[in-house]
């Protein structure tokens, strides 16, 4: 059995809404005749395929951290963006993106463990992305991923809702 598009939770904030930042244009989904008003519990075609190829990419990735940025870049690069991975030396990392903005349909799949880009056992603490799809800020940087003042950005600090482990 392979994975369903029907989610356990439903994601929040995620809906098209007028005036509202983060879901307007281009950025929030659609509200569907049969869905309902508290999230979507079915994801769409393209963000469908995308978990898909994420999950066919994981399966094949061998845990180590060199080899999670070509795993990523397979598995999404329509995004644009780019991880960045700070192992802590305790089990837990913090994934930085950088290069494009996320959807609030793909923020919600990252916080909710759907996304199976970590190794066994490692628990994300955080994810650093940047509000507007820029570079994250770095001290003494240049490049696509980190810049220092000036160009960098400084980072919006999700949480999982629980320890993804």
């Amino acid at each position: 059995m392979g994975r369903s598009r029907h989610l356990h939770t439903p994601l929040e904030g995620v809906y098209f809404s007028w005036n509202e930042p983060g879901v307007g244009w281009q950025e929030g989904i659609w509200k569907g005749k049969h869905d309902p008003d508290s999230g979507v519990i079915s994801l769409p075609d393209d963000i469908y395929r995308m978990l898909l190829k994420a999950k066919v990419a994981a399966n094949a990735w061998d845990g180590t951290t060199p080899s999670a940025y070509d795993v990523w870049e397979v598995a999404f690069a329509d995004l644009g963006s780019m991880i960045l991975i700070q192992d802590n030396q305790d089990m837990s990392m913090v994934v930085g993106i950088a290069g494009s903005r996320l959807t609030p349909v793909f923020e919600q799949l990252l916080l909710q463990g759907y996304v199976p880009l970590k190794p066994e056992g490692v628990r994300i603490r955080w994810y650093a992305v940047t509000p507007d799809g820029g570079p994250l800020f770095a001290w003494n940087c240049d490049s696509p991923a980190l810049a220092g003042w000036g160009t960098g950005r400084w980072p919006v600090r999700l949480t999982p809702q629980w320890d993804i482990i």
